[in-house]
């Protein structure tokens, strides 16, 4: 991963932003925070190829990345998305593995680095951050099989109303800042299949498209015409202890 502009100081989130970074301790987000480094992705910047070393981790505060499968046609489609309700390459790093997938920063952001070399010193056993990645992690592999799912059963509006929802979740801005070429990535579909969709739930008040921008003027309507995948892990509190580590210290 290529080196990212800071952001100055006094503009930059703060880690608790981040619900994994939020779950821990004060005492121990303290200890981590000197290691973590403020980092600022522009929109469709290149993270990760498949099969990159792993040599940071990303803990996105108001960054949103895609997980991308790409063929060698030039084929691709969005498996996953994370933001700042995880971290991308924390599971890898705790694998001691290559990243599997193309990551992207589907919006532009901020988000808090941690270098892989520094995982050893903060996923010990004893750690809140240990269960809180491994949550995570479950989670992400749910994700990545409903969206399987998703692609063979249901259709491209009720997908497209599932993944503008699912960017929305993980941002507070008002407009998601997204182009058609995004979109059609993500959905691995042609733009102008986007663009006909796109048109259908403008026409009915859902959103408003623009170039380079979606607004979600009907929230309630546009969960309504999503595809039942629509729920997002993780939304629920990330455990403060490892199930597996509390077993082995119990007589």
């Amino acid at each position: 991963m290529g080196h990212h502009p800071r952001l100055p100081p006094m503009t930059f989130p703060p880690p608790e932003q981040n619900k994994l970074l939020a779950a821990l301790p004060v005492a121990e987000r303290d200890r981590l925070l000197p290691l973590l480094t403020p980092v600022a992705l522009e929109r469709g910047q290149s993270l990760w190829r498949a099969g990159d070393p792993l040599v940071h981790i990303l803990f996105p505060a108001t960054l949103v990345t895609a997980l991308m499968a790409l063929g060698r046609s030039g084929a691709t489609t969005a498996l996953a998305l994370v933001g700042r309700e995880g971290a991308v390459g924390a599971a890898e790093a705790l694998a001691g593995e290559r990243m599997p997938h193309d990551v992207v920063a589907l919006l532009p952001g901020a988000a808090w680095r941690l270098e892989a070399r520094q995982a050893p010193l903060v996923f010990t056993a004893a750690a809140t951050l240990l269960p809180a990645v491994l949550n995570h992690g479950h989670s992400l592999m749910t994700q990545i099989a409903q969206t399987a799912f998703c692609n063979l059963h249901h259709t491209l509006e009720q997908r497209l109303c599932r993944w503008l929802l699912s960017i929305a979740y993980r941002t507070s801005e008002p407009t998601l800042h997204l182009t058609e070429a995004q979109i059609a990535e993500i959905l691995g579909v042609r733009r102008e299949s986007v663009s006909q969709a796109t048109v259908r739930l403008e026409e009915d008040g859902l959103i408003r498209h623009q170039r380079g921008r979606v607004d979600i003027l009907d929230r309630d309507t546009l969960e309504a015409r999503a595809c039942e995948c629509l729920p997002v892990f993780p939304w629920h509190p990330y455990p403060t202890r490892c199930p597996v580590s509390k077993a082995a210290s119990e007589p």
